[in-house]
């Protein structure tokens, strides 16, 4: 009897270093797409800087208009820019879903109070 208690200990402690291993890979995908999220907002902005010869404040809010998907803001008048408008259009959508996946993975799991 006590040859199956261990046994069925170890498959216990198992299954919880697996599940542990699971939610740590989680958390690290979920904190690299914040990161990324960032790093393209950045980018955006000196896109526009450049394609468009804004100064920061209108790249700024042109590039939050896309993410938020509220409006294109400028619109293009060159090949360039269109371009650069529907790869980074498309980036910050697949982007921001990561991020929700992410966060409501984070919530099912409960890791943001265990883990801070």
């Amino acid at each position: 009897m006590d040859d199956i208690q261990c046994l069925l200990n170890e498959l216990d402690n198992r299954d919880r270093i697996k599940k542990n291993c699971q939610k740590q890979k989680r958390k690290k995908i979920f904190i690299l797409s914040v990161v990324l999220f960032f790093i393209v907002f950045i980018v955006g902005i000196l896109f526009y800087m450049y394609l468009f010869n804004l100064d920061f404040l209108d790249s700024t809010y042109n590039t939050v208009l896309i993410i938020t998907g509220i409006d294109v803001g400028l619109h293009p008048t060159n090949s360039a820019q269109k371009i650069f408008i529907i790869i980074y259009s498309l980036i910050t959508i697949i982007l921001i879903v990561s991020i929700i996946i992410g966060a409501i993975d984070a919530i099912i799991d409960g890791y943001i109070d265990q883990d801070g």
